[in-house]
């Protein structure tokens, strides 16, 4: 078996004992005997040593083998307990048999009794050991299923630690569990989940694993450092752990496994396990350890995920129904599987009534083959855009435009994604420009003496029009579709006071000028055109021909200034006349005075005696 076997031999004959113990090392060097020669003796030995096998003697002064049976096997019910005895009769045999010992055999003379011995030591160990292992898998495997059944209901970190402890905390032979974090900076354990008789151990407990703290080489510091199980299999003993041994005595713990909780590159703590024997956590035990960690880690790391997945979820929930839009999701069948609160809001369909029924429900008759077959577009290409009507519970059909896109679902079958926007308003924004541009083309086309432009927001002219153009070389035509720039009539002092003009409009800013074109004169009137929400998107221009009426004025000018001159003419070739004529008769010199001065056109006066 590759292991020392321990074997207590209880025999008032120290001489014979003595004997018998080197003979059965000579037969196996795995055994090491142990020799006593009073069974109350042999009950003190058993209560501090671990041993593999009992050989007792019948016959003895003061407890006979089979009253020595009978007191170990109240503490050590498996323990294997051979009699050897020189004794030999079927009474005793039964009698021993009966009280539980594993096996019965007489002393004799000559070596082959001591061979015969050893290899019923070595079955009844061998069974003994299997019988442990096994029992040890069995413990194993429930607190390994006990902690994944836990880890499966668990909804939250704290709830999968508590667990945990609890569940290892009540295996034998643990007797405290605890979860500890690590700071960050000052490298301190910090307790945070713990179950079992160790809270006053806990209370006392301080302990660093910094680099240069004594608790770097104790179990948590080497299991923090290397990420892996780290043992102190007899705290008593071992002098690693002499600044915490007293307080983990004090408290029954004398061993101690502990288990880095870490997944990919995240830390998630430290587990530790302390059980009230030493060497309580063989290879086996270890093994089983280690995979717990892992199984712990992995489900913190998983809740992690499922957590942030259904913050996830719930912020695309909310943001879903907190559009104006509809949105909806259904089946290669037809069949809704997810939609949002304006979908009930609008339809007047409620949760319940729209989960039995289909997309192709909600449009009116008359609309329902396109649709079919712009869903099976999806499904074919991936994508579709439809404009049909939306039909609702009370029988309103409400004008709507569809997008559609085909997405895979986690179980492999595709699905309809789409959205449905109202566009009742659009439909009539649409009516309102097509009657405004109606009216703005007749009005255009009939312009007198002039023109009408619109401009887009790169000074492009979408619209020329007007009876102006017919005095002139440049027609609408030679304005449509160019920029400012582009139109080749235009001089560089054109285009620049035109450009000017309009991009102030594009600012905002109502603009009037002149402009002299073709010797021609025109009034240049630029507006800004807002869309819907206030925003300027065109330029709306118009010009009239001033020539004519700009010449007028200038005619009218020239006759006032002439007229004034000759006002002032008469005026002074009468004055000297009439001081002569009207001797001291001033008055009448100054009503001719001021009359000639004030009119407006030639007057004829006659001045007699």
């Amino acid at each position: 078996m590759g292991e020392s076997i321990h074997i207590l031999h209880v025999d008032d004959d120290l001489s014979f004992a003595d004997t018998a113990a080197r003979l059965l090392e000579r037969e196996d060097d795995r055994f090491i005997v142990e020799t006593v020669t009073d069974p109350g003796e042999g009950m003190d030995i058993l209560s501090t040593s671990e041993f593999d096998c009992i050989v007792s003697d019948y016959e003895m002064p003061q407890t006979d083998g089979i009253e020595f049976l009978k007191a170990v096997r109240e503490d050590h019910p498996e323990l294997p307990f051979i009699l050897f005895t020189g004794k030999g009769s079927e009474d005793v045999a039964s009698d021993a048999l009966s009280a539980g010992a594993t096996d019965y055999l007489q002393k004799g003379s000559g070596t082959d009794r001591y061979e015969l011995l050893a290899n019923r030591i070595q079955n009844s160990v061998e069974q003994y050991h299997n019988k442990q292992r096994r029992a040890v898998l069995e413990r194993i495997r429930r607190i390994v299923n006990d902690v994944n059944q836990a880890l499966i209901r668990a909804s939250s970190h704290q709830q999968i630690e508590t667990q945990v402890c609890d569940i290892l905390a009540d295996a034998d032979p643990y007797r405290f569990a605890v979860v500890a974090d690590v700071d960050e900076e000052t490298k301190q354990i910090q307790p945070s989940t713990w179950a079992g008789k160790g809270e006053e151990f806990l209370d006392r407990f301080e302990m660093s694993v910094a680099e240069d703290a004594p608790g770097r080489k104790a179990p948590g510091g080497r299991a923090f450092h290397k990420r892996e199980i780290a043992i102190a299999q007899d705290i008593q003993s071992d002098p690693t752990y002499e600044h915490w041994r007293s307080l983990a005595l004090e408290h029954g713990f004398q061993s101690l496994a502990v288990v880095p909780l870490d997944y990919d590159t995240e830390f998630y703590g430290l587990l530790a396990v302390l059980a009230d024997r030493p060497n309580a956590f063989e290879e086996s035990e270890q093994e089983a350890l280690e995979e717990l960690g892992d199984d712990i880690a992995h489900a913190l790391a998983s809740l992690n995920v499922r957590n942030e997945l259904e913050r996830y979820q719930e912020y695309t929930e909310r943001m879903l129904d907190a559009i104006d839009d509809l949105f909806f999701v259904h089946d290669t069948e037809g069949n809704l599987q997810r939609w949002n609160n304006a979908f009930t809001e609008v339809t007047g369909y409620s949760d319940e009534e729209i989960a039995s029924m289909k997309g192709i429900d909600f449009v009116p008759e008359e609309h329902r083959e396109r649709t079919a077959a712009a869903i099976e577009r999806v499904f074919e290409t991936g994508h579709t855009r439809l404009e049909a009507s939306l039909l609702t519970k009370s029988g309103e059909t409400i004008p709507y435009e569809y997008a559609a896109d085909r997405v895979e679902h986690p179980d492999g079958e595709p699905r309809l994604v789409g959205v449905g926007r109202d566009i009742s308003k659009r439909r009539k924004r649409e009516q309102e420009l097509r009657e405004s541009e109606r009216r703005y083309r007749t009005l255009a086309e009939n312009f007198p003496n002039g023109g009408v432009f619109l401009l887009d927001e790169d000074l492009r002219y979408q619209l020329v029009s007007g009876a102006g153009f017919d005095a002139i070389e440049t027609s609408p035509d030679d304005l449509t579709g160019n920029t400012v720039a582009e139109v080749d009539p235009y001089s560089d002092e054109i285009v620049e006071l035109l450009e000017t003009t309009f991009t102030r409009a594009l600012e905002g800013e109502t603009t009037t000028t002149e402009l002299t074109y073709v010797e021609h004169i025109y009034d240049l009137r630029a507006v800004p055109v807002r869309d819907h929400e206030g925003a300027v998107t065109q330029v709306l221009a118009i010009t009239q021909d001033m020539t004519e009426r700009k010449e007028q004025k200038r005619e009218l000018k020239r006759q006032n200034d002439r007229l004034q001159e000759f006002a002032s003419i008469v005026s002074h070739d009468l004055r000297n006349p009439l001081n002569v004529v009207g001797g001291g008769s001033n008055w009448l010199t100054k009503i001719v005075t001021v009359s000639i001065l004030s009119m407006r056109r030639p007057l004829l006066i006659g001045v007699s005696r």
